[in-house]
């Protein structure tokens, strides 16, 4: 026997494994698409120059604020023994339920051991005696399948685990459970607001900003809040940190990633602007959204230019993806200040 829930892949957002496992089940499900264009808006740069999805400093919260669109429950591990964990997920499977395990993600993946994490877990087949789960290889999700005694293994080994390693793993509780429960509600109807669509603009417009640039250490006004104009400004600095060999991420890697997360987030935040425009039938400058489509292909150079660091380590590089996210964000700033103006005339016109 065999049974797979719809799960897409390449969803919206791909750099952050708690958001991916959500908006991979949301995507999924045409009715649920919708839902997302109004929320998830927001992407901010904290004080360690990291780049995260959430408002006023703050991630999302993965346990509420998906509700319109899924029903999450949480359970911890003495609920669910590790001899029970196999046909305990296959019956969830079975209700439409999709189900994230934490387990000793070293052991399924050939990784040194302690590195806890959570598997989705949207099929199983019997014949492989397996389920399916999409892991990350490098920065790209893949479909993969996991042996139902991997699992369990992987699942029971944390019984084990040293409370100093638990310990160090408690910040996951943000994210998710030992075992999350995520049901989809298909029911959900979308409800545009405008008022919504102009509250989130004038977020971002009415931050204070400053942008480094990098290449010729020029620093423009502002305090930096938390916001999407501070990823600009946090990606400049850490490009101007590789620049001097100072210090900036632990690991290369996480340069790309951060790059690829504002790609993820703009190229959102292009068809989300577009479908809305349209829907509240706000007259806007075509050359404006030309502009947003620029912007997106500048990004994207961007994350491929920094992929390249990664192998090259030559320093030109990050000099041409200073210069680049140093245009984008003025282009950026173009757009949306028009856009916020556009938006405050098409309010007051209303009755």
């Amino acid at each position: 026997m065999e049974k797979y829930l719809p799960l897409k892949i390449n969803c919206s957002i791909t750099t952050e494994c708690w958001s991916f496992y959500r908006f991979a089940i949301i995507e999924a499900y045409p009715n649920l698409t919708n839902w997302t264009i109004q929320h998830y808006n927001h992407l901010f740069a904290d004080e360690h120059l990291e780049l995260f999805y959430g408002v006023n400093g703050q991630k999302y919260d993965q346990y509420n604020c998906y509700s319109p669109v899924l029903n999450i429950k949480g359970l911890f591990r003495e609920k669910i023994l590790p001899e029970q964990l196999v046909p305990f997920i296959k019956r969830q499977i079975d209700k439409g339920i999709y189900v994230l395990v934490e387990c000793e993600y070293g052991y399924l993946r050939d990784k040194l051991p302690g590195y806890i994490h959570e598997i989705l877990v949207c099929g199983y087949d019997d014949d492989r005696q397996a389920f399916q789960s999409p892991i990350l290889d490098g920065l790209k999700w893949n479909i993969a399948y996991i042996t139902y005694n991997d699992l369990e293994v992987a699942y029971s080994i944390l019984d084990d685990i040293s409370l100093d390693c638990l310990s160090e793993n408690l910040y996951r509780r943000e994210y998710l459970m030992p075992i999350t429960l995520i049901t989809a509600n298909t029911q959900y109807n979308v409800d545009y607001n405008l008022c919504s669509f102009y509250k989130d603009v004038m977020y971002i417009c009415s931050e204070s900003y400053k942008v480094h640039k990098t290449f010729i250490d020029e620093l423009e006004h502002g305090k930096s809040f938390h916001g999407y104009w501070s990823c600009y400004n946090a990606l400049l600095t850490v490009s101007n940190n590789i620049l001097n060999d100072e210090k900036y991420y632990s690991t290369e890697y996480q340069y790309a990633l951060y790059i690829k997360k504002l790609y993820d987030y703009r190229t959102k935040l292009q068809k989300d602007l577009s479908t809305l425009i349209k829907f509240f039938n706000i007259s806007f400058d075509s050359k404006l959204t030309a502009m947003g489509k620029d912007i997106v292909k500048m990004l994207n150079i961007c994350y491929m230019t920094a992929i390249k660091y990664n192998i090259t380590k030559d320093k030109q590089c990050i000099k041409n993806i200073a210069e680049t996210l140093y245009l984008a964000f003025y282009k950026e700033k173009e757009i949306l200040l028009a856009l916020f103006d556009t938006l405050c005339s098409h309010l007051i016109k209303l009755k």
